[in-house]
């Protein structure tokens, strides 16, 4: 099976489960997920004095997925954003290498895939999202086509500089999706990176760029949209706002788009897609999430006055489950623009969620079927 399609499927397929006799029954914080946010909250967890860190991930490879961008856009090679899990994962922190099943937040308990189950104090959810290519209609079997790509899905990314490296003359089609995706800013960096080298070889004016966006403007905050509709200009790019794809087809190379109720088919020569995301299912459901959320976790409302950025960024506590605390970096329930995950808030993020864990009481309860019941004064946390 190509990687591709193997991150098109719910659950990967690379995966090595650490035998079960190995897993502990308990951790003091339990990360779920061993992406960027994961291995970067555990070691500042590791740095302030708690050893007792379990890391979740089912994958042997660590992917760097920022740089992706680059990599679409010929600046950097794939080879640059991957390297073992292992060497990825905080020298301070245990490595169990399986899969989430299911999480019981009452019992404080994680189920993995391999039949172990880990009790934990502290959880932080640092999952990630997937495409939901069921969200547009014929977006799976674009991708397999060969004009569409999508910096999104890590193997693919070198599939779309060799579509901007060939690309002449023509209709460049790059989108945005109206749901929640990692860093929709990556949906554009490449656009205007693909811009500037067409202009460099003289192609830019054989070339119609059309972009869409769910929003009002380029992208939604002041400041960010006067700078890129600068851009916008420079390149001589066909921006189309409030704007969502509905349907592809591969036969006719033909997006569908919607602007204010009406429908309109455009043919294109070169598709990036920026695939809108969903949660793992698991998240649904163990309850953490609601209709509402759309299967991410639901953050606490924010109070009426908006906080510092560094408070807000670091309030991603759950709803349901106070301890619960939603990690940027992979899913979170409530996506307005200028609020998708983005690595770009990671720093910030994780700051100033470790002191929050590091000093959350822990009340211990007796043990339970070989794993101790252990509650905090809030009932888990977790982090997206």
């Amino acid at each position: 099976m190509a990687q591709h399609e193997t991150d098109m499927a719910q659950h990967p397929t690379d995966m090595a489960q650490h035998e079960t006799e190995h897993v502990p029954t308990h951790a003091r914080v339990l990360v779920v997920g061993g992406g960027n946010g994961g291995i970067s909250l555990a070691a500042r967890l590791n740095r302030q004095g708690v050893d007792d860190v379990v890391i979740v991930e089912p994958r042997v490879e660590h992917q760097y997925r920022p740089l992706l961008s680059y990599v679409g856009a010929g600046l950097a090679s794939i080879e640059a954003a991957r390297r073992p899990q292992r060497e990825a994962m905080p020298s301070g922190s245990t490595w169990v290498r399986d899969a989430v099943e299911r999480i019981d937040p009452h019992a404080s308990t994680v189920a993995l895939r391999s039949g172990a189950t880990i009790g934990y104090d502290q959880l932080v959810l640092a999952a990630g999202s997937r495409p939901d290519w069921a969200a547009i209609d014929g977006s799976a079997e674009v991708m397999l086509a060969e004009n569409a790509s999508t910096n999104y899905l890590f193997d693919l990314a070198p599939k779309t500089w060799r579509l901007i490296d060939g690309m002449r003359a023509g209709t460049a089609l790059f989108t945005m999706p109206d749901a929640t995706c990692p860093c929709a800013g990556a949906a554009q960096k490449v656009l205007y990176m693909a811009c500037d080298l067409w202009r460099s070889r003289g192609v830019l004016d054989d070339i119609r760029v059309v972009l869409t966006v769910p929003t009002d403007t380029v992208f939604g905050v002041p400041g960010v949209d006067e700078e890129l509709m600068r851009k916008v200009a420079e390149y001589g790019i066909e921006l189309r706002t409030n704007t969502t794809v509905r349907a592809l087809d591969r036969e006719t190379n033909t997006a569908t788009l919607e602007a204010d109720g009406r429908t309109e088919d455009l043919p294109y020569d070169l598709l990036h897609l920026t695939p809108p995301h969903a949660a793992p299912a698991w998240v649904k459901q163990s309850g953490l999430s609601s209709e509402q959320a759309a299967g991410f976790g639901r953050r606490r409302p924010r109070h009426a006055a908006t906080p510092p950025l560094p408070e807000r960024l670091g309030d991603r506590r759950h709803r349901g489950h106070a301890g619960v605390e939603l990690r940027r970096g992979a899913a979170q329930g409530d996506a307005r623009r200028g609020e998708e995950p983005a690595g770009g808030a990671r720093r910030e993020g994780t700051a100033a969620a470790v002191p929050r864990l590091h000093r959350q009481p822990v009340h211990r309860q007796p043990a339970h079927h070989g794993v101790r019941r252990v509650r905090s004064g809030r009932d888990a946390d977790a982090e997206f």
